[in-house]
């Protein structure tokens, strides 16, 4: 549902800054977040650019990776929304505070 509102995977635009800059310390362009060695998406596995912060994944890796944080991001948006309007439902929205971490 949220994958289907944004567009096609081959029309996601791209970094416009793919690498880092030279000399920059390689801790500061890293896609390593659950400790694996690759990046994988739609069965494609390609090599985490760390600690060599001049590569950066295919494009269509970085399509795909971009496009599912949007949508990602689309369903955090809407699980909001919902929680939102149950608190309004039950009127109890003026006395609840709801924070998000991450």
């Amino acid at each position: 549902r949220f994958w289907e509102i944004y567009p096609p995977t081959e029309s996601v635009s791209v970094a416009e800054h793919e690498a880092g800059p030279r000399g920059m310390p390689p801790i500061a362009f890293t896609y390593e977040v659950d400790g694996q060695p690759t990046l994988r998406s739609f069965g494609a596995a390609v090599p985490v650019p760390y600690p060599d912060a001049s590569t950066a994944p295919p494009a269509n890796v970085s399509r795909s990776l971009r496009k599912g944080y949007y949508a990602a991001v689309s369903w955090t948006d809407h699980q909001v929304g919902r929680l939102l309007d149950a608190l309004d439902e039950h009127a109890v929205a003026g006395e609840t505070v709801v924070a998000l971490a991450g």
